[in-house]
């Protein structure tokens, strides 16, 4: 699969960004989104939905991990009985760059069952961050990316002498062929499901300009930039 056609397989199976359609970006200087407000939370239990509900608040992120299917259904269904919506489900940090392969296995096949679980709270979205990428990073006002839009492999990531991040630099190409691979592999399980993958790059040195991502082909930008803008701020200015 080349890039081009994972970045159409991708888009064709949600994952984007946190935004439900593309339609939104083209939709000029109108603002025609109802803007819904939501708390995070662990579980959907009568007493978190009674509190979340009695703030003011239409809809619910979990967080609680190793939840099972069944009990993701009788989570949503107390969330329906106090008239919550349980939008996402935040999955925590996937581990695709291990050097252990049977330790990658391990965390696709978590992240393939967090889908499920996804599904089963009836959430539209699942929050996934890939990996981490450490060594040693440029600062913000350092970072000045030059990367390959073919390979998505970074050149070089400050101006001038980048000897000194060639660690970084190649941590980070590893870790951008091995998330590709790993989601790639969780598309078919995502569009079964029904269920939006939105990659997140908060705090994990991973992609940290919008471009880096391989999702922002000039069809899929708009909706790319408004989901990275906000996590790039640690890396750069957002555009």
């Amino acid at each position: 699969m080349n890039r081009r056609d994972f970045l159409k397989a991708a888009v064709a199976a949600g994952i984007v960004a946190g935004l439900p359609s593309a339609s939104h970006a083209a939709a000029g200087s109108a603002y025609k989104t109802k803007l819904e407000k939501a708390l995070i939370a662990q579980v959907a239990d009568d007493a978190t939905c009674e509190r979340i509900v009695k703030a003011g608040f239409s809809g619910v992120e979990l967080t609680k991990k190793g939840v099972t299917v069944k009990q993701a259904i009788e989570g949503r269904r107390t969330a329906e009985k106090h008239g919550l919506r349980i939008h996402s489900l935040m999955s925590g940090g996937a581990d695709f760059n291990n050097p252990a392969p049977d330790a990658r296995q391990r965390s696709l096949d978590v992240m393939t069952e967090r889908i499920q679980v996804a599904a089963a709270y009836g959430a539209s979205t699942m929050l996934l961050v890939p990996c981490r990428v450490n060594g040693h990073v440029p600062s913000p006002t350092q970072f000045s990316i030059d990367y390959d839009p073919q390979t998505l492999h970074a050149r070089t990531v400050v101006k001038g002498n980048n000897a000194p991040f060639s660690a970084y630099i190649d941590a980070q190409n590893r870790s951008t062929d091995l998330t590709r691979e790993f989601v790639e592999k969780l598309i078919p399980v995502a569009a079964r499901e029904g269920v939006i993958i939105a990659l997140e790059n908060v705090w994990n040195n991973l992609w940290v300009t919008i471009e880096e991502n391989g999702y922002s082909d000039a069809e899929y930008s708009a909706i790319m930039d408004r989901f990275f803008a906000g996590q790039a701020l640690t890396g750069g200015s957002p555009s």
